[in-house]
């Protein structure tokens, strides 16, 4: 898990992302939240699978309500520093 959070592994993080997300393991929220601003900025890059991903696995998966709130503040400021 920590070659994971440090981003130290060859493995592809979408799949990572989503065996963790299948796991269901809400103990790793954390390091799946990390992917939510990834890629807002470059909206057609592959990081935009991974912030997809991210919400999807926290809000829909695992019925975290917070998620939609944080992404749309990001989201928010990152068009407001553009």
């Amino acid at each position: 898990m920590q070659r994971v959070e440090s981003g130290t592994t060859d493995e592809d993080p979408y799949t990572l992302l989503h065996i963790i997300g299948k796991a269901g393991s809400q103990s790793l929220a954390l390091l799946v939240s990390r992917y939510l601003t990834v890629g807002l900025d470059d909206s057609d890059g592959e990081d935009d699978m991974l912030r997809r991903l991210a919400i999807q696995i926290l809000g829909q998966w695992w019925k975290r309500r917070d998620v939609f709130e944080s992404v749309a503040n990001a989201a928010l400021w990152t068009r407001v520093r553009m």
